[in-house]
């Protein structure tokens, strides 16, 4: 009898304490240290030489990894110190930005806008991010022309406000007449901008904007995508409604600097900037 009693007794210690590790197992995981390798337990990541679980967060949580978001979320912020949209958007976003959170992936070049929430726009991906996505959903910089203030006495525009308030970018202003063709426009942030016309508001309107320049050269063809016009000129449209033209440099319509090349003679473009052409 005493022999069965303590075989019962043991039983029970053994059955007690193998619950115990499959509670632990199951429950206490978090925040335990992680292994000398940096390793943790399947569901769990090591941050912090502690073990977190892994997939607990939802959209738009604030994050440190990808590896705390739910299934299809990305711990990303377009406007990290790795930002390369461009130093002045780069500048305002790091300003007032939400910071890195999980976000939805997305595709930037998909003409669908309801792939990201409301205010949101698709930003690329790095393409050293590692990641195997395109893009993800993160608010723009602006909403309205004010919103990015002005450069030199110059205003400054908001464009690709796509998705409703919050999701566009800004574009710096610029004076076309000084750029010295082909090398660089004193009002671009950079040098390695050129500035060029564009309709800031859909009304027909003019306004001159900082711009990746391309490599072709005034009198050559052109268009608005592949075959980009070089610092100090831009693409002339031959009729309204076309994308492709030719490349024309800019001059002062009053005889002033910068003027045509011989053989070419200033034509009006705005009150103000003219075009050279034969």
């Amino acid at each position: 009898m005493r022999f069965r009693t303590l075989l019962l007794t043991a039983a029970t210690a053994l059955l007690f304490s193998g619950c115990l590790v499959q509670y632990y197992a199951e429950s206490d995981l978090d925040g335990l240290p992680c292994d000398g390798e940096g390793r943790c337990e399947p569901g769990y990541f090591c941050k912090d030489d502690v073990c977190v679980q892994s997939d607990t967060l939802q959209e738009n949580d604030a994050c440190d990894s990808t590896e705390e978001c739910g299934e299809g979320l990305y711990c990303l912020n377009a406007y990290d110190e790795n930002c390369f949209i461009d130093e002045f958007n780069c500048a305002l976003g790091n300003s007032a930005n939400s910071g890195k959170r999980c976000r939805a992936a997305c595709d930037p070049f998909s003409a669908d806008l309801a792939q990201c929430p409301t205010g949101n726009r698709c930003q690329l991906v790095s393409e050293d991010s590692g990641l195997s996505i395109k893009g993800f959903c993160q608010e723009g910089v602006c909403s309205e022309h004010t919103d990015c203030g002005i450069n030199n006495g110059l205003n400054n525009y908001c464009t690709s406000v796509s998705n409703g308030t919050g999701s566009g970018f800004c574009l710096v202003g610029c004076e076309p007449l000084q750029c010295t063709y082909p090398n660089s426009c004193n009002d671009c942030p950079t040098s390695s901008q050129g500035c060029e016309p564009f309709d800031p508001d859909g009304t027909g309107a003019i306004a001159f904007g900082c711009f990746v320049p391309g490599n072709r050269s005034a009198g050559e063809p052109c268009n608005w995508t592949t075959e980009v016009c070089t610092i100090g000129s831009f693409c002339l449209v031959g009729e309204a409604g076309s994308t492709s033209g030719t490349c024309r440099r800019y001059c002062s319509p009053t005889g002033a600097n910068p003027a045509c090349p011989t053989g070419d003679r200033c034509y009006t473009l705005t009150n103000n900037v003219g075009y050279c052409a034969p």
